[in-house]
């Protein structure tokens, strides 16, 4: 049985991380956006699995304070890039990779089980593309960062590495 190439497999990795790191930011938007210093962002972001869904509560919290707030500002100017990435990211993570025998080509296959998402389909994936993404994430990030208060030790968090 044929295993997924270490350039996609490290890409993939890298992808995670980054993801990982936005999850995290996404919290320190909440918190700046709203005055917090954490326990709102646990009471409410925490008990929410989906990143959708935390996301779309912290989208319509940021434009309640996109007059008065940068990071709301900032946050919402990436809405739609961030929605894309969110796709892309469900895509690697949920489904099923498919290496063809003679080619090596790999595909990743989608919906397989859920029709309410769309008809299954089969679409080639590269360790380019992977990357790609992983990148928006990281100057996603970099938006964001300047827009935390410096002097919030608990805020303050680090940059992933782009590569």
């Amino acid at each position: 049985m044929p295993a997924l190439p270490d350039p996609l497999l490290l890409a993939i990795g890298k992808l995670t991380v980054n993801f990982s790191a936005f999850e995290a930011y996404v919290y320190v938007a909440f918190c700046v956006i709203t005055g917090d210093r954490g326990p709102l962002a646990r009471a409410t972001l925490s008990k929410v699995d989906s990143i959708s869904i935390k996301l779309s509560m912290v989208f319509d919290i940021a434009e309640l304070h996109k007059e008065k707030q940068p990071m709301a500002e900032a946050l919402l100017s990436h809405r739609s890039a961030i929605w894309e990435i969110v796709a892309f990211r469900n895509k690697i993570a949920h489904s099923l990779f498919l290496i063809a025998d003679k080619t090596s080509e790999v595909t990743i296959a989608t919906n397989l089980f859920r029709e309410t998402r769309g008809a299954k389909k089969q679409t080639p994936i590269t360790a380019a593309a992977i990357t790609k993404m992983s990148l928006r994430i990281y100057d996603i990030i970099r938006a964001l960062s300047p827009h935390i208060p410096k002097s919030e030790a608990v805020l303050n968090l680090p940059l992933p590495s782009p590569s």
